[in-house]
Parts: C-alpha cells; sequence; structure tokens
C-alpha cells in the first residue's frame, strides 16, 4: 500500500508542476526560448503523470484495489486528457 501513496504523491508533484508550467506560459510570448522550454516542460510532465496514473492503476488492480474494467476507463481517461492538453 505505500507504494501507492508514493506512486499517487509522484503523479501529483508532476500534475502541479504541468500547471505552474501552464500559468507561466500565460505570461510568456509565445515566440521565446522561454516559452519553449515551458512548453516542453509541460508536455514531459503530462506524460510522466499519465505514466503514473497506469502505474498506480496497474497496483491497484495487483492488490484488489480495483478490477481490469475500471483500470481500461480509467487509462482512457488519462490518454483523453493527455491529448488534450498536448494540442493532439
Amino acid at each position: 500500500m505505500a507504494i501507492l501513496a508514493v506512486v499517487l504523491i509522484v503523479m501529483a508533484m508532476k500534475a502541479l508542476q504541468t500547471l505552474v508550467a501552464e500559468r507561466s506560459m500565460i505570461f510568456v510570448d509565445v515566440e521565446t526560448d522561454n516559452f519553449k522550454k515551458l512548453l516542453k516542460s509541460h508536455d514531459e510532465n503530462v506524460r510522466q503523470a499519465n505514466e503514473r496514473i497506469g502505474k498506480f492503476m496497474d497496483i491497484a488492480i495487483k492488490t484488489g484495489l480495483a478490477d481490469s474494467e475500471q483500470n481500461s476507463g480509467d487509462k482512457a481517461i488519462a490518454g483523453d486528457v493527455a491529448g488534450q492538453e498536448s494540442g493532439g
């Protein structure tokens, strides 16, 4: 169970870093290198947060806290959110 808490904490941290990058991008000219760095950071954190969601659900299934049907739905939702966030 401790590993689930760690995975959730890391996922929350990545989500927060994504939010910080988004908020910072609002105030930066899109033509600058700083904006490109923020966008790269944002996209990487979205990807990592989605990986952590998948890892969390995989562990939850193995430990009996979730079922595989629930896992596939949550992964699909996470993928949809990632696609919207990264413009894909």
